[in-house]
């Protein structure tokens, strides 16, 4: 079942996808075994919880940077970033890098090119086979998601990492129309993937 990571969730799945990127970036980590996410929330408070995603990424076995395949980081840079754009999105990169020891390419989607009213919608799926990773988005007002009051995700709480029993999104769907068949969106990679190397 993909894991749908809200504000300060973390998860690990082979598909991870992430409610209203706005301020928010979501953040996933590949490693040979699989993906793990966490939803940031204002760039604000990145700092004071990075230290929560290392944590989460050593309970899961991952203890080093030769664990770690693949970086990404994708919101909406103008919103998160004001006038820093994707020099600043480089910046935070690198700080969550430091922070959890990782060492190779970042990649990221700048969200901001579809213009969305309410946030993007963003989902990661690894193909284990290839362990290649493709990355979909929609409008955040062009999904559906349900929403209930069950065990999700581990969430950043005060004091530390625990579950959530907030409302959390437990699945999303695309609002199906004539001209988009109830499907997401697959980045043009060659055109809107950003990367670097840290």
């Amino acid at each position: 079942m993909p894991a749908y990571l809200d504000e300060e969730q973390l998860g690990s799945d082979d598909i991870i996808g992430f409610p209203h990127l706005l301020l928010c970036m979501g953040v996933v980590v590949v490693t040979p075994d699989g993906m793990h996410g966490m939803h940031f929330t204002n760039r604000g408070r990145t700092e004071a919880v990075v230290g929560y995603l290392a944590e989460y990424l050593r309970s899961n076995g991952v203890t080093g940077a030769e664990d770690m395949i693949d970086l990404y980081g994708s919101g909406n840079f103008k919103i998160r970033y004001g006038g820093g754009g994707k020099n600043a999105w480089k910046e935070e990169m690198r700080l969550i890098a430091g922070a959890i020891g990782y060492q190779g390419k970042a990649r990221g989607f700048d969200t901001s090119i579809i213009k969305p009213a309410d946030g993007t919608y963003v989902e990661y799926h690894r193909d284990p086979l290839r362990n290649k990773i493709k990355i979909f988005y929609k409008r955040n007002e062009k999904m559906d998601f349900t929403r209930d009051g069950g065990l999700h995700p581990t969430m950043v709480n005060k004091g530390g990492l625990g579950p959530s029993r907030l409302a959390g999104t437990s699945s999303a769907a695309v609002k199906v129309t004539r001209s988009n068949k109830g499907q997401l969106h697959e980045v043009n990679y060659w055109l809107r993937l950003t990367d670097f190397t840290i």
